[in-house]
């Protein structure tokens, strides 16, 4: 009854194991994918309430944020931020969408994630735009945690732009955002 839906988990679990960071000589401790989501789901629940107060749907936020990096399926490697093509890995990003659920379409769950995915791709919502928000947040954070690569200048003016592009999307990503560079600057 199930099949496909628990044939896509199988798949899925290789997120457990891709390396995040790959090509990044800064950062010593390469994460998972499924790590950095897991934080990113964790971090929204911590703000839960002040994002319902703005009238953010949470459970679709936590949707997205689960499937927003489903599409890093299919990479080698996660290349960091500084260190990557943006339009290629657009590219690569669509062209796993449409490969990683060709196989589920039709089967009323492939439709409904691909929607989903896409949201995230076109940030054509509220809920989409604070899930890349978060998404850069705490990519950054991993970056604050190993502290070193912040002491070079070039990583540590990457790591605030990465955060800043994401300003003015709602007051309660702001103040977030406002946290972590000063966090970034309490760095020796």
């Amino acid at each position: 009854m199930f099949k496909k839906q628990v044939e896509f988990c199988h798949k899925v679990s290789e997120l457990k194991y891709l390396k995040r960071y790959s090509n990044n000589p800064l950062v010593t401790n390469k994460d998972t994918v499924a790590s950095h989501t897991w934080r990113v789901a964790i971090l929204a629940l911590t703000i839960r309430k002040e994002l319902e107060e703005l009238g953010i749907d949470f459970v679709k936020l936590i949707s997205l944020i689960l499937v927003h990096d489903l599409v890093e399926l299919g990479n080698s490697e996660v290349r960091a931020l500084g260190y990557r093509d943006r339009e290629k890995k657009s590219q690569i990003e669509r062209r796993n969408a449409k490969k990683l659920f060709k196989k589920y379409l039709g089967t009323g769950f492939g439709e409904e994630v691909l929607s989903l995915v896409k949201e995230v791709l076109d940030t054509s919502s509220g809920e989409a735009l604070i899930t890349k928000t978060l998404d850069n947040y705490e990519s950054n954070m991993h970056v604050i945690e190993e502290i070193a690569p912040l002491k070079d200048l070039g990583q540590r003016r990457r790591t605030k732009e990465y955060i800043t592009k994401r300003l003015g999307i709602n007051e309660v990503t702001d103040r977030l955002i406002e946290t972590q560079l000063l966090e970034i600057d309490g760095i020796e």
